[in-house]
């Protein structure tokens, strides 16, 4: 009983800083769209204009994404994916700003670690909004799971790239890439029309 407690005490509290996360996040949204607007029309483009522009796109893309992360259909089950999503997400934003107004100089390790914070953000808010699909049927359940797994194996297959835990020419690496790539668009973009679809059939 006392486990229970405090694993409902836990949850609630990562909803709290969620919702948190999710108006901070739009906040910073929303301050980087009036700030970019202003810069971009009354703005001369001199070199800290320019910095601070791209500051702004680069809060206001982290921002997105951050939001994408928040939204899931299981809040329980993609809780890890999207904890990983969140930090990845603040990590290369912090890495890239540092770079950016010369806090820290960017060597070929750093643009290997931005890589990947990126790509494993990515991957988060991928599944993360797939996980929104209604799945009322062993069918739309069983293209689910393929949607969401392909993800995983697309950055898998890149980050071994990056960090030459794999010894592939290029040739080899952008033909399995590829390859993966398409049944990653297969099984995102065919899970919509199989919910409308067999959606509608498990409803009736």
């Amino acid at each position: 009983m006392n486990y229970l407690s405090w694993n409902e005490n836990i949850i609630t509290e990562i909803s709290y800083l969620k919702k948190l996360f999710v108006v901070t996040a739009f906040i910073s949204l929303s301050i980087s769209a009036i700030f970019g607007i202003s810069i971009l029309i009354l703005g001369n483009f001199g070199e800290t204009q320019q910095k601070l522009l791209i500051t702004t796109v680069l809060f206001g893309a982290f921002s997105i994404l951050g939001i994408t992360h928040s939204i899931s259909g299981q809040k329980r089950q993609l809780l890890p994916i999207r904890v990983l999503g969140i930090v990845s997400s603040a990590g290369a934003l912090l890495i890239l700003l540092s770079a950016l107004w010369s806090l820290v100089e960017i060597r070929e390790l750093s643009w290997k670690i931005i890589f990947t914070l990126i790509l494993l953000s990515g991957m988060s808010a991928h599944v993360s909004l797939l996980s929104m699909i209604r799945r009322p049927n062993w069918m739309i359940k069983a293209w689910y799971y393929f949607a969401v797994i392909v993800p995983f194996l697309v950055v898998a297959w890149i980050l071994g790239h990056i960090w030459s835990l794999m010894s592939f020419d290029d040739g080899t690496f952008f033909r399995y890439l590829g390859s993966i790539h398409i049944l990653d668009v297969l099984g995102t973009v065919g899970i919509f029309p199989l919910s409308r679809i067999y959606g509608k059939l498990a409803g009736k």
